[in-house]
């Protein structure tokens, strides 16, 4: 195997340990925020309401909040499908709305469907670094915002690699380093 082959390997290699850690701090957080009314694992009928409430023509800031915690739960249990189920409803509601896209992207992307996870996951990109704004980075986002930009960096960049396109995939994940740095320590 050549130096540069052994490179990407490694790169990669990282890659893929950074994203399983930042998944497992992203879920840990989402259960921490409503560990007392999600203990128990989300009944099919709640969530076939919650979809159908994304859905409706009335969706109010708490249960728009509510449905994205549902969703996590739901990828924290395995439940993909509908997990983006939900996070599909969420998307089309709020189609510029980070949470529900990154959700989107990560639960289609555990359904196998590569392809399509890479285009949510760009929109979730899209979303949170309007253009050049990386290039601004310095000053124009807070803290949370640049480790969100950088979590959905990330899983497009994992997405990327999957799906075969190293080379776009460690220029995302560079990219995501240079946006928050603290990140990846």
């Amino acid at each position: 195997m050549s130096a540069r082959a052994q490179t990407l390997t490694l790169r990669l290699s990282l890659l893929a340990t950074v994203c399983a850690l930042l998944l497992h701090a992203a879920l840990a957080g989402v259960r921490s925020q409503g560990a007392a009314r999600q203990s128990d694992p989300a009944s099919a009928a709640r969530v076939a309401q919650t979809v159908e409430q994304a859905r409706g023509a009335t969706l109010t800031d708490d249960a728009f909040t509510d449905a994205l915690s549902l969703g996590y739960q739901l990828v924290g249990e395995r439940r993909y499908a509908e997990a983006a189920e939900l996070f599909g409803a969420l998307a089309a509601r709020r189609p510029r709305d980070d949470a529900a896209l990154y959700g989107a992207a990560l639960a289609t992307f555990n359904l196998g469907r590569a392809a399509e996870a890479e285009t949510l996951a760009r929109r979730a990109v899209a979303a949170l670094l309007p253009a050049g704004a990386d290039a601004r980075a310095g000053g124009l986002f807070a803290r949370a915002e640049k480790m969100r930009a950088a979590d959905a960096l990330v899983l497009l960049a994992v997405v990327l690699a999957v799906r075969g396109n190293n080379a776009e995939a460690l220029k995302t994940v560079e990219r995501a380093a240079h946006l928050a740095p603290e990140h990846f320590d």
